[in-house]
């Protein structure tokens, strides 16, 4: 927090408000009152009581009784002013002190309501810097002073006795005013270093807020691209296919009713990866759906290719349970891509999956072998935008992911992944 330029001080409440409602500088003022009340009214109460009490005073009981109420009610409904206007409540708690001190001649009487003065001055010093603060608490001092020693010149008293009185009282306001000034001082720091705190974990707050918003839109940018992947290799398969279909459905509606099939089990699939992607944009901003997939179920994902009549091996001697979330599910996704173009463009070749977690890196390698050459192949699908999308999530993980044929006519696709770069 920056420090409280001397010239707004006091004009600001905020945090340093101790009085910032009405309805607690109301009943704070009226506490005030009755203490204040309470100790002035004491002795002209007594008086009263008392007849044979010899009053010398130039004011009636009634009077002085009445102006005493009177001064202390203002004075102590000045300080409901201190919330807002702190050195006007301060202001106006001097001038009710010193307007009864000249009508009432009792300067013992008001000892009470310095009490308010000082009161009011903590209030004015808990919302300055240390050097305003003291420095209001020298020129009420002073103005006290003042106004002491010109109320002692009208009573024609003896030099030295006014000496005395002045000393002592001077002495005795000066300690309070100075007190007061330094528990300002100190409710002032103390405020300070809550305020400084509050604003602190507000910022903190708001960039953790701002980092979660920035993860998300990072997942949802990675979900969106993953959306047009699949829906962009399915699509086209799905047409490529029923293109093929109506062709060849004059001529020989036999094979024209496999392709049909085929549409089906790729419609099914695409079915299957786009909900498994929708599932992943929902769980954006709501808890997990499901479990993220990921190597524990890549037994799974071969069985799916077995019941479709792939012909699929699986080699897995890494324990996925000890992998990185996100170095087991890229492995997972590159199997599930490999998969699907071996089934697309060497439809019945065997493939074979190899993982194994070796020298801090995880290795996964998918090799199909030729096609049947009377299969029927589609290189006009459109497919690699899933496999382009995994080798930038592998550079992002400091691995690679390499696509090439093999010599016997086949595709190979090896992905490395390190697992320690993964987990920092």
């Amino acid at each position: 927090m920056r420090p409280v330029p001397p010239s707004v001080a006091v004009a600001s409440a905020g945090p340093f408000a101790l009085l910032d409602r009405w309805r607690t500088s109301v009943i704070f003022a009226a506490i005030m009152c009755v203490a204040t009340l309470a100790q002035v009214l004491v002795t002209p109460v007594s008086a009263l009581v008392d007849t044979g009490m010899n009053w010398t005073l130039p004011l009636s009981p009634g009077v002085m009784i009445t102006a005493l109420t009177v001064g202390c009610m203002l004075q102590s409904a000045s300080l409901a002013l201190s919330a807002r206007h702190p050195v006007l409540s301060l202001t106006a708690t001097m001038v009710s002190y010193v307007a009864l001190l000249f009508l009432t001649d009792a300067p013992t009487w008001l000892a009470a309501m310095q009490l308010v003065i000082v009161l009011a001055l903590f209030l004015v010093a808990a919302r300055a810097s240390p050097a305003l603060a003291l420095g209001w608490a020298a020129l009420v001092t002073t103005a006290i002073a003042l106004v002491w020693v010109g109320w002692t010149t009208t009573l024609g008293e003896n030099p030295a006795h006014v000496v005395a009185f002045l000393i002592a009282e001077i002495t005795r306001f000066a300690l309070l005013a100075f007190s007061a000034a330094a528990l300002g001082i100190w409710w002032h720091v103390v405020v300070s270093r809550a305020e400084r705190a509050r604003r602190s974990a507000e910022a903190v707050e708001h960039e953790h807020e701002e980092r979660v918003e920035q993860a998300r839109a990072a997942e949802r940018a990675r979900i969106a691209q993953e959306l047009h992947d699949v829906a962009g290799q399915h699509l086209a398969g799905l047409i490529t296919l029923a293109d093929a279909a109506l062709k060849i459905a004059p001529a020989h509606p036999a094979d024209a009713l496999e392709l049909v099939e085929d549409v089906r089990a790729e419609g099914r699939f695409a079915a299957a990866s786009l909900a498994s992607a929708l599932q992943d944009l929902r769980a954006v901003d709501s808890g997990p759906v499901e479990v993220t997939r990921d190597l524990r179920r890549s037994a799974e994902l071969v069985e799916f290719w077995r019941a479709r009549g792939a012909d699929v091996r699986l080699v897995c001697t890494a324990t996925p349970d000890d992998l990185p979330a996100v170095v087991s599910t890229t492995a997972y996704r590159v199997i599930a891509e490999s998969l699907t173009n071996a089934a697309k463009y060497a439809p019945g070749a065997r493939v074979d999956v190899e993982v194994e977690l070796s020298e801090g890196a995880l290795e996964v390698s998918v090799a199909n072998a030729p096609g049947p050459h009377d299969a029927q192949r589609h290189p006009g699908l459109g497919l690699g935008w899933g496999l382009t999308a995994l080798g930038d999530r592998a550079e992002l993980l400091g691995g690679s992911l390499t696509a090439m044929a093999t010599p016997d006519g086949g595709w190979r696709v090896r992905t490395r992944l390190p697992v320690a770069v993964a987990e920092a």
